[in-house]
């Protein structure tokens, strides 16, 4: 059985469609922050340069800002992400639902 606030850890993503299980996705970033420090967790140091982790540089949840940034701090990992796009069939890496139009990354 589910324990008190682990259900509100797991959240329906309807462009996806599909679950997401977060466990500290509510968490303030002063909690994450003491949790990081309590636990003696390394900064990653690409954090400094994007303002998050850069570990989930998908296209899900990575924005046009960060391509910029990738591309002006890691010029070959913004190649591979270029080569990367180039082999979809029909897509492009990047995807704004607002708008409903795809973004490619090798005209940023």
């Amino acid at each position: 059985m589910a324990e008190r606030g682990e259900l509100r850890q797991l959240m329906w993503h309807k462009a996806q469609k599909a679950y997401l299980y977060s466990p500290i996705f509510w968490w303030s970033d002063e909690e994450v922050e003491r949790y990081a420090l309590e636990k003696a967790l390394p900064t990653n140091p690409i954090k400094s340069l994007l303002g998050h982790s850069g570990e989930c540089i998908c296209g899900v949840y990575t924005s046009v800002e960060d391509v910029r940034l990738i591309k002006q701090h890691f010029p070959e990992f913004f190649e591979k992400l270029v080569e990367l796009e180039k082999s979809f069939r029909y897509g492009s890496l990047l995807y704004d639902y607002d708008k409903k139009q795809r973004i490619f990354v090798s005209k940023l």
